[in-house]
């Protein structure tokens, strides 16, 4: 990977109008960036393969014109023995992208620090970026459509239930496909997808996400929460992908699998200390995804965390030569292997965190310090 500095200049210009009725956005966003770079990427060489000359200064310049507009109907029913609020949304997002490297070889050789492909989803399908971060500006022009509906309780003002179906209708091809190996750039449309959540009480909940297309479903993922007011936590996640398409990115070191769970939970002792964990578990496989323990301390002027993690690394694909050289054929080697360790955290309030490693924490849904 190579090294140096990354500038970013990014302005957006939105004129939103809400009313009772719905709203409408439309809005104009300019993102340039550019690298100084001080060597180039070794890890991408490959024998008998032609480089692009190394660019020190690579930039890039991304112009985005979106228009956001929805419609709410409302009435009021009675769901379950209670008066409520029922919307029915109707959505349209017309998205068009352009990018000064607009093939995609161009941002192939850039340095990729911080971008990754987000999990398509409905959620994703209002959204007018393709990756997080910045080292990666995806190219677009399509139109998504939506249709929505939430369940509101006039006795509190909570949301108790929400569904939603929509897809996105590709009027280009796109260029820029990201690490998503089964992107299709010629694809006409998206999949279709649903999304469901339910809140049975202030402390249980359920969500689900499905992803729909040709008769059968590419990828599903559900969830059940329980979150007291006491502090008590316990999250359990199931995900199933379609073999063959890039998975459901349940968890921070995805690892290819077809079928994950995840169960987390965090335990207050007493009224400075509670107890947490993960563990997550891909079935097709038999093996552990992730694993953590941990204690955390929280005083009046300082906390403290200790955890004991162990993950399974990213997937790493080499070629080997059978003579050293490149000369002579070769072989594809896929390589995984699990790391383990003990981190310690100690923050004193007001001043920030001396040494934050424990990334687990982070990634337990609903969680919060005492």
């Amino acid at each position: 990977m190579p090294t140096g500095t990354r500038y970013l200049v990014r302005g957006r210009l939105a004129l939103p109008s809400i009313s009772r009725w719905g709203f409408i956005e439309p809005s104009l966003e300019v993102i340039h960036r550019r690298y100084n770079l001080d060597r180039n990427d070794e890890g991408l060489a490959l024998p008998d393969i032609a480089q692009p000359a190394f660019d020190k200064n690579p930039s890039l310049t991304n112009t985005r014109l979106a228009l956001d507009a929805g419609l709410i109907f409302e009435r009021q029913a009675n769901f379950f023995g209670a008066e409520s609020l029922q919307t029915l949304e109707p959505r349209i997002f017309i998205l068009h992208a352009d990018t000064s490297a607009s093939r995609r070889e161009d941002q192939d050789y850039l340095p990729l620090y911080d971008s990754t492909s987000l999990t398509p989803s409905w959620h994703q399908l209002f959204r007018a970026r393709r990756f997080t971060g910045y080292d990666r500006l995806g190219d677009a022009s399509q139109v998504s459509v939506g249709l929505s509906s939430n369940v509101w309780s006039l006795t509190t003002g909570a949301r108790k239930m929400m569904l939603g179906v929509g897809q996105a209708f590709y009027l280009d091809d796109r260029s820029i496909a990201g690490n998503e190996p089964g992107f299709d750039a010629k694809a006409s449309r998206s999949p279709i997808f649903l999304t469901a959540s339910m809140n049975f009480s202030p402390a249980v909940s359920f969500s689900m996400d499905l992803n729909w297309e040709d008769d059968q479903i590419l990828r599903s993922q559900a969830s059940l929460k329980y979150q007291s007011l006491g502090g008590r936590l316990l999250n359990l996640s199931w995900a199933q992908t379609q073999s063959g398409l890039h998975k459901n990115r349940m968890h921070r070191f995805h690892a290819g699998h077809e079928q994950e769970t995840s169960l987390s939970m965090v335990l207050p002792v007493g009224q400075s200390f509670q107890i947490f964990g993960r563990w997550d578990h891909a079935w097709d496989s038999g093996s552990t995804i992730e694993s953590a323990l941990g204690l955390e301390y929280n005083g009046c002027c300082w906390k403290a965390r200790l955890v004991y993690r162990r993950y399974l690394e990213e997937r790493q694909i080499a070629i080997t030569s059978l003579d050293g050289i490149g000369a002579i054929g070769g072989r594809l080697q896929d390589r995984q292997s699990a790391q383990s360790g003990i981190h310690f955290d100690f923050e004193l309030k007001g001043l920030g965190s001396a040494n934050r490693s424990s990334l687990t924490v982070d990634t337990i849904t609903g969680y919060q310090s005492p």
